[in-house]
């Protein structure tokens, strides 16, 4: 969820909550690996550490869907950027943008915030 949907939760049940309290706090479970910080179109959104493994994300730049995208998608690519330029990528926060199935068939709307 984004920055704002923690706000306004937060303040539903702390009415004198602000936002750089909410701000603080991510980023502290940030640094405590309790969430991570995925790019979704123009904006970060905030999401719990998935205990069974990391997995990273394909974004429909239509509707601005997440769609989950198991890392062993990537580990050629790592394998292959390490072995051909010993480059070492951060994966960790590794988004994909495109556009969906529904949205190239015409079944989606955008998604307006």
């Amino acid at each position: 969820m984004g920055v704002d949907e923690v706000f306004r939760r937060a303040k539903e049940a702390y009415p004198y909550m602000d936002i750089a309290t909410v701000y603080r706090t991510l980023h502290l479970f940030k640094d405590l690996g309790v969430v991570t910080e995925v790019a979704i179109g123009d904006r970060l959104h905030y999401e719990l550490i998935d205990p069974s493994g990391p997995h990273h994300h394909m974004v429909c730049r239509v509707c601005n869907g997440a769609y989950n995208l198991s890392p062993t998608y990537l580990d050629e690519f790592r394998d292959t950027l390490l072995e051909e330029f010993d480059f070492e990528p951060d994966l960790e926060h590794f988004a994909i943008t495109g556009t969906c199935s529904g949205c190239r068939s015409g079944r989606n709307t955008p998604h307006q915030d």
